[in-house]
């Protein structure tokens, strides 16, 4: 077991009335000439708090129906025979319990405090009992001793508790436990807003472990158990926007959908971000799928192979997702006394299946960044003013030649400044952009003066730049 288990006395009302039983209660049979010591001091050798450390091992494990017991079961305290020092801890037996499968031992392990008394006797606070381990084995080095001489049976005397089967679909999770001969896959990774979950290992196990005080299950007739590890790593670059980030967890079968929150969120919280186990008893040969939903998105994983088995969100699977920008743009305009020189450089560029504040790109699109700074226009007159055509003068392309449109930041708007970043939604598939960039548009005077031409339009140099993904 893990932790400290506090038993339960039933012995009486009051914890006085405990007290009193463990100073008083005596076994019938007494030992003949036997030393006993409680922290060096020789106290009454018929040791009665024995029966209170029994009793309180009876009332314990009442309640446990998978354990099974000899036809004898009774306490022994643990002495060292050559100073008759009694340690503070008991074993009592022989038990086996289901959760204790593969341990050696038949015993279960009583800590107490025991100490001597004015008398001659052993007084014990039941406050201070606690069954610490089970299946637990006699140290070397020390004897079994009851005051009645009575020797433990046998180990093969306790039958082997026959194990439960599990309510077919049950699920389970904890951190401990490891994947029976598991195996790791290629590609066992979910990338989402926020975080990373790879798995760690995928395979069958025999039989759901026990967690805690809960007993070991077999999967259900025509069922088995399938388990996948997983590593849930956060991603420090993240900043939550105003898109929807929240995540849920759900198993999918042939015959229905299991949410999986309130099983994971304990586990969770237990194991940080992890490693964690999922353990689900589903039809034999069927092939499960972990469901991680956020933000409405759905991605996948097999539990039979550890695999992605959603196309969902394929931009975050891509190898590389920032581009290098040769995107600088020089050119000149001259018509009468217009004469105006155009300057931008486009900076850098990023693709992205899930943008912070707009949520996820629909299917089978992306979100595609392009950044662009120094956007600057000199006119030599100082006499005109421009009006971009803004839809003409800038446009991107997607590698099958399509038209891609813009969402927000064209370097041509009225609204534009010296920098900004071009938010548009690219295929999914495309292998590159082209950057089409011919500033047009019409001019006129800025004021009363004589100018020749008064008004018109203008077209500087047109040129393209290509970003490759690959």
């Amino acid at each position: 077991m893990t932790g400290r288990k506090q038993l339960k006395i039933k012995s009486g009302p009051s914890r006085a009335a405990a007290l009193a039983l463990a100073v008083l209660a005596i076994f019938t049979l007494t030992a003949c000439g036997t030393t006993v010591r409680v922290n060096g001091t020789e106290v009454d050798n018929k040791v009665p708090f024995l029966a209170t450390l029994e009793q309180a091992w009876r009332a314990d494990i009442a309640d446990d129906q998978h354990l099974r017991t000899a036809d004898q079961t009774g306490c022994w305290l643990l002495r060292a025979p050559d100073s008759g020092e009694l340690q503070p801890r008991a074993l009592c037996g022989p038990v086996r319990h289901l959760r204790d499968l593969g341990k050696p031992g038949v015993f279960d392990a009583l800590d107490f405090e025991p100490r001597p008394g004015d008398q001659g006797e052993v007084v014990l606070d039941p406050d201070t009992i606690s069954r610490n381990e089970t299946g637990v084995e006699p140290p070397p080095g020390l004897e079994l001793y009851r005051p009645d001489g009575l020797k433990p049976v046998a180990a093969d005397q306790v039958p082997a508790p026959p194990i439960p089967k599990a309510d077919p679909g049950r699920v389970d999770a904890g951190a401990s436990f490891q994947v029976e001969n598991g195996t790791k896959p290629e590609k066992g990774v979910i990338i989402a807003p926020g975080f990373r979950l790879t798995v760690d290992e995928v395979g069958t196990m025999a039989r759901f472990p026990s967690t805690g005080d809960d007993a070991f299950y077999e999967p259900a007739d025509g069922e088995e158990v399938r388990a996948i590890r997983l590593t849930r790593q956060p991603d420090p670059d993240f900043e939550a926007g105003s898109a929807d980030v929240s995540t849920s967890y759900a198993l999918r079968t042939e015959t229905g959908t299991t949410e999986l929150d309130p099983v994971l969120d304990k586990v969770w919280i237990l194991s940080g971000n992890g490693p964690m186990t999922i353990m689900a008893s589903v039809p034999k040969g069927a092939d499960p799928n972990l469901v991680i939903k956020v933000g409405g998105l759905e991605q996948t994983l097999s539990l039979r192979t550890g695999e992605r088995t959603s196309d969902t969100a394929p931009a975050a699977y891509r190898e590389k997702t920032s581009f290098p920008v040769a995107g600088k743009y020089a050119g000149r305009h001259t018509q009468g006394d217009l004469d105006v020189a155009h300057e931008i450089t486009f900076t850098d560029a990023s693709v992205a299946a899930f943008d912070e504040n707009r949520g996820w790109a629909p299917a089978g699109k992306m979100w595609f960044y392009l950044g662009w700074e120094g956007r600057r226009q000199h006119d030599g007159s100082g006499r005109y003013l421009l009006s971009y055509d803004v839809g003409r003068s800038f446009g991107l392309k997607d590698s099958a030649g399509g038209q891609i449109a813009i969402s927000e930041g064209n370097p041509l708007d009225r609204s534009s400044y010296n920098d900004g970043l071009i938010v548009a939604l690219a295929p999914a598939e495309t292998k590159s952009v082209t950057i089409n960039y011919s500033p047009r548009g019409t001019f006129k005077p800025g004021g009363a003066y004589e100018l020749s031409p008064r008004s018109g339009s203008f077209a500087f140099p047109a040129k393209s730049f290509v970003i490759n993904f690959s």
